[in-house]
């Protein structure tokens, strides 16, 4: 459930690739099988996996995985990888980004993040000296709400720590609302779900709004649509109302992340407190 993707991008001009026209029908074949399995078990292009390596051998329709790997070297862009103690293989496809990954939501977040820039710096040419409007600490605690219901925190607490790196956000321009698409997002990220050398869950609300550019990261990972049908559960369940940015119109939503990730859960996580 890595890439937690639905599809697997074949585009036309994979008939007219000079590098895989120098591959047999057979092996295109593999190839596309290959793209497919990576995207349901890989990690955005990634994907380690030990000897024997049955699953890919199976999809290869080859009887060892010395010829798996075989195989892999003559596919245009694909990287091998051998772990410091040949036990683990680490598969790579470099351009996986380019063609498979969804950048609709990434194109967006960068366009709003220098618009809200641009009108920063003319409120500031402005105005130099006028001091800077304090923000209201409702929208800190709605993002902690959101935060705690969305991970099952019922114990959790809104310490300076967290309360201080959500202020840090909001006062940098960014709402309620895209603080909370980035929570949606964090549940939805397979590294910050455990996904990665420590087995550990990064999902305290501090990682999550440790920097302006973490939050625009975490968004990628959710869809806008998501974050909307979770806002709806979370006003349906508490009854607290975080209105959304602009163009949504009346929408007053928050997300349930359904991750599970409760104080009670074991597992390793971040500290908290």
């Amino acid at each position: 459930m890595a890439d937690q993707g639905r599809w697997f991008k074949l585009w036309i001009t994979a008939l007219t690739d000079p590098d895989l026209e120098n591959l047999s029908l057979e092996n295109f074949g593999r190839w596309c099988r290959f793209g497919a399995f990576l995207k349901a078990h890989g990690t955005r292009g990634t994907l380690r996996i030990k000897p024997p390596g049955k699953a890919l051998c199976d999809l290869f329709r080859v009887p060892t995985f010395d010829k798996v790997l075989d195989l892999l070297g003559s596919f245009p862009n694909t990287e091998i990888r051998y772990g410091e103690n040949t036990v683990t293989v680490e598969l790579t496809w470099r351009n996986w980004l380019k063609y498979q990954e969804d950048t609709t939501v990434a194109r967006r977040m960068k366009k709003h993040r220098m618009l809200r820039l641009k009108k920063r710096g003319e409120e500031k040419r402005r105005d130099e000296k006028r001091s800077k409007t304090p923000i209201s600490p409702k929208g800190g605690e709605l993002v902690f709400e959101f935060w705690k219901w969305g991970f099952e925190k019922t114990r959790a607490k809104f310490t300076p720590d967290r309360r201080k790196k959500v202020a840090a956000r909001l006062n940098e321009g960014f709402t309620p609302y895209e603080i909370v698409w980035a929570t949606v997002g964090c549940s939805k990220s397979p590294m910050h779900m455990g996904q990665n050398d420590r087995d550990t869950v990064y999902d305290d609300l501090t990682t999550i709004c440790k920097t302006g550019s973490q939050i625009e990261k975490l968004q990628v990972h959710a869809k806008e649509q998501e974050v909307i049908s979770e806002l709806r559960k979370f006003k349906e369940e508490t009854g607290i109302e975080i209105g959304s940015q602009e163009g949504q119109g009346d929408t007053s939503t928050v997300v349930h992340s359904g991750t599970g990730g409760g104080d009670e859960k074991s597992g390793n996580r971040e500290v908290e407190t």
